[in-house]
């Protein structure tokens, strides 16, 4: 039997869609975005469209893994980053539903910029607030291009468990390729276009 997940702040799937490709059972993605619902319905399965203030907890199948992506855009270094921004506060939103869930493991991700600035003690204070209520957690930062996606992303990512502490992944790519890693993966590589050198 495969270990189930729940996706907060789902968005249109692409973090469930990972965790489907590796053997993971769908239980229920929720947004408070109509057109993110449908399509993560048509891309994932059933979606919960409703803002998380509202959500209660009790009432879902319990995962067996949480993963959840709060919005970001108040800790963008793209953006305004503005202490107000009411969506900064939904990063405990996804503590919360962990804590009343009780998983036996989450995964949650945000910018780098949740970790700069006015917010530099916010991922040691997540941390803190997961491990308080009985959670093994790495804090990691880490970028897709390292593990073979065509794309520098960096995010940083909170990963607890109940029964162990969990491990930086290995890295297996990188922009300068050594001690056996393998190159960046290039968008054209993926699509198959010959690129020409100038």
């Amino acid at each position: 039997m495969s270990l189930t997940f729940g996706d907060v702040f789902c968005g249109a799937g692409g973090f469930s869609l990972g965790f489907v490709q590796v053997g993971y059972q769908h239980l229920w993605g929720l947004d408070s975005d109509k057109h993110a619902c449908g399509s993560y319905e048509a891309n994932v399965g059933h979606a919960l469209c409703t803002r998380v203030e509202s959500v209660n907890w009790l009432s879902l199948a319990r995962p067996d893994v949480l993963i959840g992506s709060p919005p970001c855009q108040g800790y963008s270094m793209a953006g305004k980053r503005q202490r107000e921004d009411e969506r900064n506060l939904l990063v405990w939103a996804f503590v919360w539903a962990v804590a009343t869930l009780r998983p036996e493991a989450f995964v949650m991700e945000n910018v780098p910029g949740i970790g700069q600035g006015d917010w530099t003690q916010y991922p040691s204070i997540i941390r803190m607030a997961l491990e308080t209520i009985g959670y093994r957690v790495t804090v990691m930062k880490l970028n897709a291009a390292d593990y073979g996606v065509p794309q520098i992303r960096k995010r940083v990512f909170w990963i607890g468990a109940r029964n162990f502490l969990p491990q930086v992944p290995p890295q297996t790519h990188s922009e300068m390729p050594f001690n056996g890693y393998r190159p960046w993966v290039t968008v054209a590589e993926v699509l198959g276009i010959a690129v020409k050198p100038w």
